[in-house]
């Protein structure tokens, strides 16, 4: 069987952006990485672990023109992406696939956006401590998805050595949704003077077996009010149109830096 997406463009060369380049680069892709400007692509080209014979960096967006799938790992938010997208779209010809790697917003908006509604997908990792692979990714689709699409970005997830799951587009997917709950959830019980921050981590990391809270970059305690939990709770109703979750009031900028 033919290999699917041979080629693909990764643009963005944040965390995220590269972990995709090197899992690609390992399962046998030939990588384009797409940056905004010289200086970010030599930031980005220093993340990159792969070999950079297999990595082709860039900051002409037209060269994605080559490529079999676009992921764009670029930052959340809904306008930078849909611009993104469809300034591609041009570019690329009929049959190449879009994925966006939104940890949260419509990929369906995004997909409208981009001009290829039948062939954009989300592709979402688990963000995990440093010490576990993040084998799971979820794989979004939307109402207008087609099937061979799905079922072609599932089999590159495979291919990748990672396991799909497969969840429809909706507020925070499967990962997001029930994170931000219980981020939420564990501020609102250090105001009420549940127990100590160093406490409640523990409990979850060690009790329950949770594999983050005491990582300094995903512990409720770190996670700033402007940053993605305070966005999500706060902005997600609006977008999605769905029952608002209010964030606790410890998220806020006053309370949160004293």
């Amino acid at each position: 069987m033919a290999q699917r997406f041979p080629t693909v463009a990764v643009f963005g060369l944040g965390t995220t952006g590269c972990h995709f380049v090197d899992a690609l680069v390992r399962g046998g892709r030939r990588v384009i990485a797409v940056e905004r400007d010289e200086a970010a692509l030599r930031r980005g080209r220093g993340r990159v672990t792969a070999a950079e014979s297999a990595v082709e960096f860039t900051t002409d967006p037209a060269a994605a023109a080559r490529a079999d799938l676009v992921v764009e790992a670029v930052p959340e938010r809904m306008e930078t992406k849909r611009r993104l997208l469809a300034r591609v779209h041009a570019d690329c010809p009929p049959e190449t696939v879009f994925a966006t790697t939104t940890t949260g917003l419509p990929v369906t908006e995004i997909a409208f956006g981009s001009g290829r509604t039948d062939r954009t997908v989300g592709l979402h990792l688990f963000p995990l401590g440093p010490d576990r692979e993040d084998r799971a990714v979820e794989v979004v689709g939307t109402p207008l998805t087609g099937d061979a699409v799905l079922a072609d970005v599932q089999e590159l997830v495979r291919d990748l050595g990672r396991i799909p799951v497969p969840v429809a587009d909706r507020p925070g997917f499967i990962g997001g949704a029930l994170t931000m709950a219980y981020l939420n959830n564990a501020v609102a019980m250090y105001e009420r003077r549940y127990a100590s921050r160093d406490s409640i981590d523990t409990a979850m990391t060690l009790g329950c077996g949770l594999p983050m809270g005491r990582w300094p970059s995903w512990t409720p305690w770190a996670w700033t009010p402007r940053g993605t939990p305070w966005r999500r709770c706060t902005s997600a109703p609006a977008i999605r149109g769905t029952r608002p979750r209010p964030p606790w009031p410890i998220w806020s900028p006053p309370v949160w830096w004293g």
